[in-house]
């Protein structure tokens, strides 16, 4: 079984979930290079990134947002109370990235 976390260059999830390997279905041990992972085809790379993103997820409650963040945060919502900007809609925006 492969397990996976992050830690200087390597790829290495079993510190929090040893069964990550079998979670995902991928059959590896031991930590991955970001060459391997590179290398991995694509299904197995969404596989990762959903149980990455399903992880980071559960912590994101008790995540403090960093405070040059809250104040970039803070300054757009002023702006578009004050009538300065104005809010766009995902789907539109979605559709228009790369037809520019």
């Amino acid at each position: 079984m492969r397990s996976l976390s992050v830690s200087a260059g390597v790829f290495d999830v079993g510190q929090k979930n040893k069964t990550i390997g079998k979670l995902i279905g991928l059959g590896y041990s031991g930590c991955m290079s970001i060459t391997e992972i590179s290398d991995l085809p694509m299904r197995e790379k969404f596989q990762i990134m959903e149980f990455l993103w399903g992880d980071m997820r559960l912590s994101l409650e008790s995540a403090e947002t960093p405070r040059d963040h809250q104040d970039l945060l803070d300054s757009r919502r002023a702006r578009v109370d004050n009538g300065e900007a104005s809010l766009l809609d995902w789907d539109r925006v979605k559709n228009t990235v790369g037809r520019a």
